[in-house]
């Protein structure tokens, strides 16, 4: 009875060191794959997989869709490089695999892991099997595969102490403490090789199931499961933990993440990830704190940089943290121009990077809302393009530039200019027209007076900005000429008669409608027999634009 209780007592005594002895599994973890339905990296540092055409199975333990196949021909997983792939100092690799069949190809290589494109690179790490090891370097040379003494070999460590063998699971795991590489198989140390001050850092992106070599592809032909790179020397009764499915079994990490929008360059809205595992939770915004909310908007002080923090613990007492960083500032709306085509069509475009809300404008008039647009000059002059911009966070910029534009002049006739080819045949306007009134009564603002020397005008109209479904109807001298007629890129021409007096002749554009981009714009080109003018006319639902045309001999 005294023995019984005293091993009781013993018992109790050494629980708490045991449950304290058991390994961490999750220190140090910066990428981890259970291959669960997926290919996520659970170890929080998203290092998540860019390509994967491998296909789910069955893993050791019977669990479907809970491990990933590779048919030994084409089938990858390709990752990222990142910082926290990369090892100046101590690292581990852990992994189970299961080899269905041998590569047959030049060299005879099979990759499990390979963070380089060659093996002779600098800063390499890697885990493979071949026969090269048994073979004495000689498996290029033959092209007969040797499947009987194929071995696992990690970056400048290997064993023959161990042959792999199809159809059967292995846990192998490679460890690196500064000074020695060790190689393990089901927890067995099957070779330890010095490498001091070795450091497993490249530019590489990791591929998992081949080298990334068109001549060497050493494509594996099995099944991967459980996959962990630490950055630290795992120990051994951590190595041992690994070979058992319930102690390998690794905490999740806290699950943290948010969104987050900014409206008119100043509200900042927030919203906490609805997966969030979070017991408490604070949220700071470079170095202030902003809220606990799950949910709220927080007036920011304007353009500069910022930094976004959720900080709290999980449901388990765990902390994490949740960084983000965004900066606001003025679009960039610098404005470069240049002449695309003679005479005088230039292209217009802006300088900023991000994709912008634009609008641009000549002398006021809007012409597009594109980050580059082309615009068509018809005479010598200075003109004020201005742009201006809103980006994604609703911060909004401006810029205005004067330009010296220099148009060859036209002298020929205005029938046999280039741009009249297309042009409906012109419509004469007799010397007696029958009256007609205006669809509805509107002010006629006159915007010019011509005195004209010829007793009959050509006129073209255009569509003076962005092409955006405007409608016009043409009268002239109280005559309806055309109705409801589109502006477009090509001309509508018509030739005029001027009749004689001080009265003059007057034409009227009537907008139909304003387009999708009000006022409705038209730039009207007018040929005088070899003289040319250019005027751009507004029409709105109330005011129509006027010109008046007078002989003068």
């Amino acid at each position: 009875m005294i023995r019984f209780v005293y091993l009781i007592v013993l018992i109790a005594l050494l629980t708490p060191a045991i449950i304290l002895a058991q390994p961490d599994l999750n220190r140090g973890l910066v990428a981890y794959y259970p291959f669960n339905g997926n290919d996520r990296d659970a170890s929080g540092n998203k290092n998540n997989p860019v390509f994967n055409n491998t296909t789910y199975t069955t893993d050791k333990w019977g669990n479907t869709r809970n491990a990933c196949l590779f048919n030994g021909k084409d089938q990858y997983i390709k990752i990222r490089n990142s910082s926290s792939l990369n090892f100046t100092g101590a690292m581990s690799i852990s992994v189970w695999v299961k080899v269905n069949d041998f590569y047959t190809g030049k060299c005879h290589g099979n990759r499990i892991l390979m963070k380089a494109d060659r093996d002779y690179l600098d800063g390499t790490y890697l885990l493979g099997f071949d026969d090269n090891f048994y073979t004495k370097a000689k498996n290029c040379d033959n092209y007969q595969v040797d499947t009987k003494h194929q071995t696992f070999y990690g970056q400048a460590t290997a064993s023959t102490k161990l042959f792999v063998s199809t159809g059967k699971w292995y846990q192998l795991t490679y460890t690196y403490d500064g000074k020695y590489a060790r190689l393990y198989a089901n927890c067995d140390l099957l070779a330890e090789t010095s490498l001091p001050h070795y450091q497993f850092t490249n530019e590489y992106d990791i591929y998992l199931g081949h080298l990334n070599d068109w001549q060497y592809p050493y494509w594996f032909n099995g099944i991967m499961d459980e996959l962990r790179i630490y950055n630290r020397c795992l120990s051994a009764e951590e190595i041992a933990a690994l070979c058992l499915k319930s102690n390998a079994t690794v905490l999740e990490t806290p699950v943290a993440d948010f969104s987050y929008t900014i409206s008119k360059c100043k509200e900042l809205n927030v919203l906490l990830s609805p997966k969030t595992n979070a017991k408490q939770y604070e949220w700071r915004l470079n170095g202030k704190t902003i809220g606990r909310k799950n949910k709220f908007t927080y007036a920011v002080t304007g353009p500069g940089a910022y930094t976004l923090v959720l900080t709290g613990t999980d449901v388990n007492g765990r902390p994490f943290s949740v960084k983000k960083s965004f900066e606001l500032e003025k679009p960039d709306t610098r404005i470069a121009h240049r002449l695309k085509k003679e005479p005088g069509t230039y292209l217009f475009s802006c300088m900023g990077k991000e994709p912008y809300k634009y609008t641009w404008y000549m002398n006021d008039t809007l012409i597009g809302r594109k980050k580059q647009k082309e615009y068509t000059f018809y005479r010598s002059n200075s003109y004020t393009v201005r742009l201006e911009a809103e980006d994604k966070n609703g911060c909004t910029g401006s810029t205005e530039k004067t330009i010296p534009v220099a148009v060859k002049i036209m002298t020929e006739p205005a029938p046999s200019l280039p741009q009249l080819e297309d042009a409906p045949p012109p419509a004469t306007v007799v010397d007696e027209v029958s009256s007609a009134s205006f669809p509805d009564k509107r002010e006629n603002s006159l915007i010019r007076t011509f005195d004209v020397k010829n007793d009959s005008v050509t006129v073209s109209f255009y569509d003076n900005a962005e092409i955006d479904g405007d409608t016009i109807s043409i009268i002239y001298n109280n005559a309806i000429i055309a109705s409801h007629i589109g502006l477009t890129e090509k001309p509508l021409t018509y030739t005029f008669r001027v009749l004689g007096g001080e009265e003059g002749n007057e034409l009227v554009m009537y907008a139909e409608n304003l387009g999708s981009i009000p006022p409705n714009t038209a730039l009207m080109i007018i040929y005088d027999g070899e003289t040319r003018h250019e005027l751009t006319l507004t029409s709105t639902n109330s005011v129509n634009s006027m010109v008046r045309f007078r002989l003068k001999r």
